[in-house]
């Protein structure tokens, strides 16, 4: 708690940002009154993933400006990830992550665990995400 405040934490890549990032936000800020959003730098140590087409400026200029987001703090890696959440962990009372990641291990899973600061899944039913957004772009260069 922060001045009486539940305090959220999520973070995203947040790159071309979408609708379904916003629509995560605002799932995000219905559990909490005060939400933190970590914008990862990029996505060299996470196999799989594209590194971001949008600066670490321009990313954290729009999720800071998103409806709902209280503060932004910039991740520059999966480990700067665990590192802020331990740091800011007397103040974090719930962590945020999509649904994809039920029942995997993700970052800092076992650190909200170990603090006690509960994980809420957020919903991906919305089908939204940079990577298909990057596919419809690339189709319609064709």
């Amino acid at each position: 708690m922060r001045n009486g405040k539940k305090v959220g934490f999520t973070s995203v890549v947040g790159d071309l940002f979408h609708a379904g990032h916003v629509a995560m936000i605002q799932e995000c800020k219905q559990h909490c009154d005060y939400l933190i959003v970590g914008v990862m730098c990029g996505v060299h140590d996470r196999q799989g993933k594209n590194e971001p087409i949008q600066s670490v400026f321009e990313r954290m200029y729009q999720v800071k400006h998103c409806e709902g987001v209280d503060d932004t703090i910039a991740l520059g890696s999966e480990r700067d990830l665990d590192l802020c959440i331990k740091t800011l962990a007397p103040s974090i009372d719930v962590r945020f992550v999509g649904s994809d990641y039920i029942g995997r291990d993700f970052t800092a899973k076992h650190t909200c665990e170990e603090l006690g600061i509960p994980i809420v899944y957020t919903s991906r039913e919305h089908g939204l995400s940079s990577t298909e957004l990057r596919k419809r772009i690339e189709d319609e260069k064709v």
